[in-house]
């Protein structure tokens, strides 16, 4: 075979190989990466031919460099991790996310209801009040021990009890909820009563202003970190009861792959959470604007997450660690890529 028999018969192949780079650099375009991996290891064949057999300079460099390209296209010069971490935030927890969001709604409305019942309770009878809190221990509790609770520490050190502190009670919340989810509703309903209990207690000494500004700036995010943990306990607990068209173990691998993930984003929640606890919530800005800066940085993270939550449910992904794994191909020459 001529060398012009050998670029008529695979140029083909080459040109194909060329588009198929081209459009990789683009995220948008649908690449057939099946079709890639064998155009790819085909041109490597025909550059180890053209170097043995015909010696010229020309068809060597414009085998290298397609080759060199398609290389770099499939790397797209970014660490394998970098993109893991994208591919987390921008759709594997935001698809978990929105795949729960009705047991994370749930949650809610049981902590707010159970919250909200106490306060009313406790005011509509000062018996109540009194039995949960003594007059003398409320007047202290609202006078200075909750604001000093605060600023009682070291802003780093108060973060790292905090957080600490908060990230035990998720994992309660969520590890509960396996033992049919009734656990994970007991505990939201005591601390919900608890809350309700606090608020009533400043209510009734005309200081609910001071109780809501202390608790806004962290409490929209820790709050809601603990909403989503039991979200989480209550759905992984329901399938024991009604596992649907799949068997008990396989609705159970499914829900729990997903709340893995999620796990992570609540981690995160109480983290950001932290770090407003401890160095916002007890500083000398005044009380609206931390109060107001802790619902932004609520609202902001929560509509994202649902946002791209959705955009993610519409590609029929449900945030399973299957489906955040890349399917994996290969080629000679250690060149691998990799699409998910």
């Amino acid at each position: 075979m001529t060398i012009d028999q050998f670029i008529l018969e695979h140029e083909p192949t080459w040109n194909r190989l060329g588009a198929t780079t081209y459009k990789m650099h683009d995220a948008k375009s649908d690449v057939d990466f099946i079709q890639f991996s064998a155009d790819l290891e085909a041109v490597q064949t025909h550059l180890n031919i053209a170097r043995t057999q015909f010696n010229d300079d020309e068809l060597i460099n414009r085998l290298s460099t397609l080759c060199v390209h398609a290389g770099r296209a499939v790397h797209r010069t970014e660490p394998p991790t970098t993109q893991a971490i994208k591919r987390w935030f921008l759709e594997t927890f935001p698809a978990a996310f929105w795949s729960l969001r009705y047991w994370i709604l749930l949650a809610t409305v049981t902590f707010i209801g159970a919250a909200v019942f106490a306060g009313w309770w406790a005011l509509s009878d000062i018996k109540v009040l009194d039995a949960m809190m003594p007059p003398e221990i409320r007047d202290e509790y609202v006078r200075r021990d909750f604001v000093e609770y605060y600023s009682k520490s070291e802003g780093a050190l108060f973060f790292a009890e905090v957080t600490t502190n908060n990230i035990g009670v998720a994992i309660l919340t969520f590890g509960a909820g396996m033992f049919l989810a009734i656990p994970t509703v007991l505990i939201l309903i005591t601390n919900g009563f608890n809350l309700g209990m606090a608020w009533a207690v400043f209510a009734n000494a005309d200081q609910t202003a001071t109780f809501w500004l202390y608790i806004a700036p962290h409490g929209f995010m820790e709050l809601f970190a603990i909403f989503v943990a039991a979200g989480m306990g209550m759905a992984l607990g329901w399938v024991w009861i009604d596992p649907g068209p799949r068997s008990r173990g396989e609705a159970f691998a499914e829900v729990g792959s997903r709340t893995v993930t999620v796990t992570m984003g609540v981690c995160l929640m109480l983290f950001i959470s932290g770090l407003i606890e401890g160095f916002l919530t007890g500083s000398g800005l005044p009380l609206w604007f931390k109060a107001i800066f802790g619902f932004l940085v609520w609202a902001v993270f929560t509509s994202t997450v649902l946002y791209l939550g959705w955009l993610a449910s519409r590609r029929g992904l449900t945030g399973t660690l299957k489906q955040a794994t890349r399917v994996e191909f290969s080629a000679p020459a250690t060149t691998t890529f990799s699409r998910y």
